[in-house]
């Protein structure tokens, strides 16, 4: 059976639930990860099956990728692992559900589709500082829709490419529902009481969010 258990509130939820699930991998400590590494957890860490793993975290059913770069760079078999939560209130969350899925390099490929990773780079240097300044968001921003509407992005990979432009940090983001990303990957292991031996479900307190106001 399942068990509660609540995360400290010192640390972003997130990097906590990351930590976690990285105990379950024996030596699997950021101090030991490779600097330069694509993974959470590389592959010499998981005695099982040898697989390298990302780690997320979601509160709904779309699957998010921070940097589009990192996964176009994938071109190897590898593990999923996204905890899924829903809002109690204002400041706790409740994690529900670990999914497992097992992405072979077909369907990784496929997921792709054919946009090549030399295209999601040239895009990310497409919105940087040296191109468009600080001052410049806006203008921006409207390269960047035209950019990827010029380039058919939105037809030609299952995975939405979507460019975070800021005044502070500037790259290309992408995400895939889940419902799609389920229909390619089919080896998925919903894990609803343990993951290996770490309790599932289990409360986290989250700072509420700032709100951001214009001057």
């Amino acid at each position: 059976m399942s068990d509660y258990r609540i995360f400290s509130d010192n640390q972003l939820h997130g990097k906590r639930a990351e930590d976690i699930l990285k105990a379950c991998f024996p030596g699997a400590s950021d101090n030991e990860r490779s600097p330069f590494s694509l993974w959470d957890i590389e592959a010499r860490f998981d005695a099982d099956d040898r697989l390298p793993t990302s780690i997320k975290t979601s509160i709904n059913n779309s699957i998010n990728f921070a940097d589009a770069r990192n996964i176009w760079s994938v071109n190897e078999k590898y593990r999923l692992l996204i905890w899924r939560y829903h809002q109690v209130n204002v400041t706790m969350i409740q994690y529900d559900v670990l999914d497992e899925y097992i992405v072979m390099r077909d369907e990784h490929r496929k997921l792709l589709g054919n946009i090549t990773s030399q295209e999601v780079e040239d895009y990310h240097k497409s919105i940087q500082y040296d191109r468009f300044s600080k001052d410049e968001t806006e203008e921006c921003r409207e390269f960047a829709q035209a950019y990827k509407l010029e380039r058919n992005f939105e037809n030609r990979s299952l995975i939405t490419l979507c460019p975070k432009i800021q005044d502070t940090q500037r790259r290309v983001q992408g995400y895939i529902g889940g419902k799609v990303f389920g229909s390619v990957v089919k080896d998925y292991r919903p894990h609803h009481d343990f993951y290996k031996d770490i309790a599932v479900v289990r409360l986290a307190k989250r700072p509420p969010r700032k709100t951001r106001t214009s001057n």
